[in-house]
């Protein structure tokens, strides 16, 4: 299965469309606290990264 992470996520749009496309939404970027009770409540098993200054790709 395909992942997808997102970042300046909003209300999960985004995740959701993946998910109607066949992506598992594995990460999300979002600093606002309703829209990310709206993606945890869309989304349960993704994880919140917060504030996109502070993510860090290098997969180390």
């Amino acid at each position: 299965m395909k992942t997808l992470g997102s970042l300046f996520d909003g209300s999960g749009g985004f995740p959701l469309a993946g998910k109607i496309n066949g992506f598992k939404p594995v990460w999300a970027s979002e600093i606002e606290p309703f829209p990310i009770k709206v993606t945890r409540k869309r989304f349960p098993e993704m994880e919140h990264l917060g504030n996109v200054k502070n993510i860090r790709g290098g997969g180390d």
